[in-house]
């Protein structure tokens, strides 16, 4: 038995030492995390903080930011044309709520900014949604350590085992393109194919493993706490779906947890003052058909262009019923 114990361990030896670096890096890191309130802080997102450089300017009187349903769906432009505002989209793939807060304290909110309209997509509270891309640095540091553990540990066998997370800041991306000429927004062309195929709900990257009151929603809540306190008008929306994943969908574990989750942020926006949700998913809109659709829940760019009038005159219509039409404060002022 001794000598098997020994070969055993000889043949273990060089695995083990090879392992000594990356265990010693994880430990560094863990403590790092856990004790730093400055990288919990951090935006963690280049293209994020490029966008955010680049368009959020004096003269700006609102701003488009969340997920990739803001940056593909919300055109600046017809916003302005509706409403009067100077306005911008900062909304990235995979964007979230504390990516958002921390860049507006580390760069502030110009004095002309009086409203945010914010894409809440259910990923953004799934604990279960932690494919890459799907959850922000951001609000995998604004984890506690049991949460993370809770969240990563049955997939990959360690809260920090190998993770698409890089705790170092890079320089951010300023926009090109399309991006830049069009004040941040992305339209996208193309169609919905149909028949949609057959699929595996379950293997979404959104609703896997549907889990929408965990780690991701204590964060939401308490960074939607602390952003409205900046006194701006703040809309969350649940953007609208295509008709065909409306139908695909319709009785399952996902259409009965999006609206779980339209309901809790019903009661989220409640609590404050200055915060309103809209909700553009429940009830399909005639003007958005499956040919507003290049993919089952991203508009192209023609839906964009509809669905962009029919936020802002929901945006409108609510300001001016409860008579808080903002009035741009001049920059400066």
């Amino acid at each position: 038995m001794k000598t098997l114990l020994l070969k055993s361990a000889i043949l273990l030896a060089p695995f083990v030492a090879m392992s000594m670096p990356t265990l010693a890096r994880t430990a560094v890191t863990v403590a790092r995390v856990e004790r730093s309130v400055t990288l919990r802080d951090g935006v963690f997102n280049d293209v994020f903080e490029g966008k955010y450089l680049a368009f959020v300017r004096e003269d700006v009187n609102a701003i488009v930011a969340g997920d990739s349903r803001a940056e593909r769906q919300v055109a600046p432009a017809v916003v302005e044309a509706c409403a009067g505002w100077k306005t911008v989209n900062i909304g990235t793939n995979g964007g979230d709520l504390v990516t958002l807060h921390n860049a507006v304290r580390r760069h502030g909110l110009p004095p002309a900014v009086r409203v945010l309209l914010i894409s809440t997509s259910v990923f953004q509270v799934n604990d279960g949604a932690i494919d890459p891309g799907y959850v922000s640095t951001a609000c995998f540091l604004n984890m506690t350590g049991w949460e993370r553990l809770a969240v990563y540990a049955d997939r990959l066998g360690s809260p920090w085992a190998p993770l698409e997370f890089t705790l170092t800041e890079r320089p951010p991306v300023p926009p090109t393109g399309p991006r830049f000429r069009e004040l941040g927004f992305l339209g996208v062309q193309g169609r919905l194919s149909l028949p949609l195929p057959k699929m595996l709900l379950e293997n979404h990257p959104w609703y896997r493993k549907l889990s929408l009151r965990g780690a991701r929603w204590r964060i939401f809540r308490e960074t939607l706490e602390r952003l409205a306190q900046s006194d701006r008008q703040i809309y969350l929306f649940q953007p609208p779906i295509s008709p065909a994943w409306r139908a695909y969908t319709e009785g399952t574990f996902v259409d009965k947890g999006e609206r779980e989750y339209i309901a809790m942020l019903t009661g989220a926006a409640a609590a404050h003052r200055n915060v309103r949700f809209l909700d553009f998913y429940s009830e399909a809109d005639p003007r958005l058909g499956n040919d507003q659709y290049y993919d089952i829940q991203h508009l192209n760019r023609h839906g964009a262009e509809v669905f962009t009038r029919i936020l802002c005159d929901r945006v409108v219509h609510d300001l001016r019923a409860r008579g808080t039409w903002p009035s741009p404060k001049a920059p400066g002022t």
